[in-house]
């Protein structure tokens, strides 16, 4: 199978051990984790990931069109995305530090891929049609 092509690769300091990918301006409500641990959830127009909070520095946060090669992850949720014309942002749950994601306007499943499902440090989001 083709790479999937990386539309973003930053690192992102957690806050509350989560990390999000939301709908541009889009009217997102944080989705509730319910009962017990959750590694990831979402919600309308919003997607959660929690993290492993410590002092080693940020989450490593990629976001692909397509999947790319992901041998030794784990896959720990699957969710849809309404997104708008302005795209997508991946950031913290609650900061003013949004980084951008140029995705093509309409509705996208996305998956979420951890390297460590006991406590990621590292992130992907796939996101097909």
């Amino acid at each position: 199978m083709a790479e999937g092509e990386l539309l973003l690769e930053v690192g992102i300091e957690p806050e509350y051990s989560q990390i999000r990918l939301s709908v541009t301006g889009g009217d997102c409500s944080v989705p509730e984790w319910g009962g017990g641990p959750h590694t990831a959830v979402s919600g309308p127009g919003m997607m959660l990931v929690a993290t492993w909070s410590d002092d080693c520095g940020p989450v490593t946060v990629r976001v692909y069109d397509g999947r790319p090669v992901l041998d030794g992850w784990s896959l720990v949720h699957t969710g849809r995305l309404e997104v708008g014309p302005a795209g997508l942002d991946a950031g913290m749950t609650v900061s003013a530090v949004e980084h951008w994601v140029p995705v093509p306007e309409g509705l996208v499943e996305v998956e979420v891929w951890v390297r460590d499902p006991a406590g990621p440090g590292e992130v992907t989001f796939v996101l097909t049609r």
